[in-house]
């Protein structure tokens, strides 16, 4: 299967594929996939070699842009899209949590020539593969004129007949891992036991040289990670304040309280529930009553904040 997958992959590299663009709408977005791995093959990690007595951590992170997915048909085998993957970021973490391999490859900055490609394997095709259903195969390939490099990662298909991280009902769930029925395929976030490979090869044409690599386990967490403007740890779209006002203290108009500018869970900062009240003074003293008697402020944070709140807003700025 890995002869299947590098030369299928370099023949459609330079072949003629059919293109059309799809009507994706525009989102980049963050994947990342956490699990285990109990196979190692990669050279890099000189000190983790075949079977693993004891599993590694890893994390995969991939950014992808639905309104930069192309359909193609290059290679015959289900859903097939190049472009959407921008990057792809592997990390390897020892069992004892110290980060041993930190691969990244960026489409846009490093790779200027590259193809990249999402195949998601479904229907009849499938079975004749000998595939389970909702396998997906993600590449990353640079093809320049005499050198091919390419990093990937698998979900699903154990590819490289290594089995491990592929016994046992590891394959429920994957018909409803992907969903098309929106155009570029998302997955569904959530808890998974499913085959998981990293690989990184590379050839030298001119030189016949070439090297392969991988890493194999299960895959035990998948999510979104979603944006997060205002770098406060709370999501944007969660996130009742996405652009908050960030300065350490609360600061009314030109009047700094020297109060700490606090955060509340909901991604406002004390600052974002000021500003909120348009510097009416009934609903600033109401907002510091009311957290006051919360307990989220103090009695002396509550009184200098009422004063500064008074002078800022309503006193004649110095000159």
């Amino acid at each position: 299967m890995r002869k299947f997958t590098r030369r299928g992959l370099q023949a459609a590299a330079f072949s003629s594929l059919l293109t059309l663009m799809a009507p994706l709408s525009a989102a980049e977005q963050t994947l990342e996939i956490k699990g285990e791995l109990l196979y190692s093959g990669l050279p890099a990690l000189s000190e983790y070699q075949g079977l693993l007595a004891q599993p590694l951590q890893f994390t995969a992170t991939l950014v992808e842009d639905a309104s930069l997915a192309q359909t193609t048909q290059g290679f015959g085998i289900g859903l097939e899209y190049a472009n959407a993957i921008r990057s792809i970021r592997m990390q390897v973490f020892a069992p004892s949590g110290e980060l041993i391999y930190d691969r990244a490859v960026n489409f846009d900055a490093e790779i200027a020539t590259a193809e990249l490609f999402s195949i998601f394997l479904d229907g009849e095709i499938v079975g004749g593969l000998g595939f389970p259903e909702g396998s997906t195969l993600w590449s990353i390939a640079n093809f320049g004129e005499f050198e091919y490099v390419r990093r990937g990662v698998n979900l699903g298909v154990d590819i490289f007949a290594y089995g491990v991280g592929a016994t046992g009902d590891v394959t429920s769930g994957l018909a409803s891992l992907f969903d098309a029925s929106e155009g570029y395929p998302t997955l569904t976030t959530g808890s998974y036991n499913i085959p998981f490979i990293y690989f990184d090869e590379f050839e030298d044409f001119v030189a016949d040289v070439d090297s392969f690599g991988a890493v194999q386990g299960f895959t035990t967490n998948v999510r979104y990670l979603s944006a997060d403007a205002d770098n406060d740890g709370i999501a944007d779209d969660v996130d009742s304040c996405p652009a908050s006002d960030t300065r350490d203290t609360v600061v009314f108009d030109w009047n700094d309280s020297g109060v700490t500018n606090y955060n509340f869970a909901d991604g406002c900062t004390l600052s974002d529930k000021f500003a909120a009240c348009n510097t009416a003074a009934n609903c600033t003293m109401k907002l510091i009553n009311g957290l006051q008697k919360s307990g989220d402020l103090t009695i002396e944070e509550a009184t200098t904040l009422r004063n500064a709140s008074q002078v800022g807003y309503h006193s004649r700025r110095p000159q």
